[in-house]
């Protein structure tokens, strides 16, 4: 008999977040604020009162409790999880950028670009984009029309062109996964090879680096509850020692 299969159950990122930057805050306060609690130290929390017996164990509570925070948050919402820089990585390896060496080749540049800063004129490539690589010189002419990387534009019942539907895909996650940084947005427009039947396009995609700075922005947001509970932990560590 066929059970159906159920989807393991994984805590939200939402609730992992908050958890991990609390105990995070708490332990950095601790250590900066020096506090030190005297044995048989009442507590009230939610208006329950707590004797701590042993209060020189607190500390290390507030440790292993932002450093579980820390490693929960790493694995759910970066090793299981797509992060947002994986996902945007994905895309742009996807891309390709056009460039002219000294000597008159032009060659197609691949997997290279810096995530937050570099070239921002791109075209979409091929599934396999190794195949699309070519050196050619000046006056050679533009590459054949089956060329890896051009789709063929196909007609709808009226006769109208319809784009091909991983590029317009393609368009759709490039502006989700981009943020506008004031006025400046990511774009893209089709490149029409030939209007004759046949018809080729290519899709041409601009990234200006400041969508790829608000990128970073959110990807550094994202990461807080790592980087921020790395950063108590030293301090914590640090204020040990300076004792």
């Amino acid at each position: 008999m066929n059970e159906k299969l159920e989807m393991p159950h994984r805590p939200d990122h939402g609730h992992l977040r908050l958890f991990a930057l609390a105990m995070g805050l708490v332990l950095l306060g601790f250590a900066l604020a020096g506090i030190s609690i005297e044995p048989d130290s009442k507590i009230d929390l939610f208006g329950i009162s707590f004797l701590l017996a042993r209060p020189k164990f607190l500390p290390y509570v507030l440790l292993l409790a932002s450093l579980y925070g820390l490693l929960r948050f790493y694995y759910y919402g970066v090793l299981i999880t797509k992060s947002p820089y994986a996902a945007r990585r994905k895309l742009m390896d996807r891309l390709v950028c056009h460039l002219q060496a000294a000597d008159g080749l032009k060659y197609v540049q691949l997997h290279s670009f810096g995530m937050y800063h570099g070239p921002v004129d791109f075209e979409l490539g091929p599934q396999r984009p190794w195949m699309y690589k070519r050196d050619r010189k000046d006056g050679e002419g533009e590459p054949a029309q089956n060329q890896p990387g051009a789709w063929a534009v196909m007609h709808d019942s009226h006769g109208n062109p319809s784009m091909p539907e991983e590029g317009v895909r393609f368009q759709d996650e490039l502006e989700m996964l981009f943020p506008a940084f004031g006025r400046t947005r990511v774009g893209s427009r089709w490149n029409y090879e030939s209007r004759e039947p046949p018809m080729k396009v290519r899709l041409k995609v601009r990234i200006p680096n400041l969508c790829r700075f608000a990128a970073l922005l959110e990807d550094i947001d994202y990461t807080a509850p790592i980087w921020f509970n790395m950063f108590a932990i030293a301090v914590f560590v640090w204020s040990r020692f300076m004792k």
